[in-house]
């Protein structure tokens, strides 16, 4: 049982420190595995508080490691989501930032408020007041 419990817990530190991306199908059997060594009623609702109050350390192990594939997981979904959904609203959040920044450029707007000038003479550059 040892054996096997620090075989999963060396998968799931793998798992985290990897991209959760690559590894989705070997997080779901990695919580599949963990899951047979607890009882039925463990893996529904956990949470570290449950954890904590579980008397048997080996199942407190072997729930954190649960928790935490269970947490990858989130995250894993998340990142699917937000590649799809999130990045197409941030590109136009950018493009929009990037057309305000061009109406305020203050190169355009101080000669056309005749606030300065930029002469070659004096130095490319170097504004005038």
């Amino acid at each position: 049982m040892k054996r096997i419990v620090k075989r999963l817990a060396a998968i799931v530190a793998a798992l985290a420190l990897g991209s959760v991306l690559a590894y989705g199908e070997e997080l779901k059997e990695v919580k599949q595995q963990i899951a047979k060594y607890l009882p039925s009623s463990y893996t529904f609702f956990v949470t570290p508080e449950f954890i904590q109050s579980v008397p048997d350390d080996q199942q407190q192990y072997l729930l954190w490691l649960y928790y935490a594939s269970d947490q990858m997981a989130k995250i894993e979904a998340l990142l699917a989501k937000g590649s799809k959904v999130g990045l197409q609203e941030a590109l136009k959040a950018y493009q929009t930032m990037m057309e305000e920044a061009k109406k305020r450029d203050h190169k355009k707007l101080g000669p056309a408020l005749d606030l300065f000038m930029f002469s070659d003479l004096v130095g490319p550059g170097l504004p005038l007041w």
